[in-house]
């Protein structure tokens, strides 16, 4: 008769050799998940603050064709970020354009110099950039959000 018992040792061995394969290759799903997720969060907040700072830069803009004067957007929320502008005058016939925009805890800048004529306001130069924000309009944010 033949004694089962060394088979059984090498299998409990081959299973947990499989059960730590299984472990390693669940882990590094589960981190390249994470990295994927990170990724899209990262890049639905670039695309919901050029929106936000695009629609703050255009009633800006819709704003300056009524009136050349026109000083800029006053601070408000919009859905959860809040948006915001700036009017400068740089030249005679040409002004400087800063709108903003704020969502989850990063700023949407748009910087622009616009020529104002008799035919309206004229894009002469722009950029835009995304950085964290400083906090400046949280708590102004709070209280435009409790308003709606």
């Amino acid at each position: 008769m033949v004694n089962g018992r060394g088979n059984r040792g090498a299998s409990l061995i081959m299973a947990m050799l499989a059960c730590a394969l299984i472990g390693t290759a669940v882990m590094l799903l589960a981190d390249d998940l994470n990295i994927r997720q990170r990724q899209f969060r990262q890049e639905c907040r670039v695309i919901t603050l050029d929106h936000l700072s695009d629609a703050a830069f255009a009633e800006t803009l819709a704003a300056l064709a009524v009136d050349p004067g026109y000083q800029g957007l006053s601070l408000r929320a919009v859905g959860t970020g809040v948006i915001w502008s700036r009017v400068e005058t740089s030249a005679p016939g040409r002004v400087d354009v800063v709108a903003e925009a704020e969502f989850d805890l990063w700023r949407g800048v748009i910087e622009a110099e616009v020529e104002l004529d008799s035919g309206g306001p004229r894009v002469a130069s722009w950029r835009r950039f995304t950085e964290p924000a400083q906090g400046s309009s949280r708590l102004l944010r709070r209280k435009s959000s409790n308003r709606l």
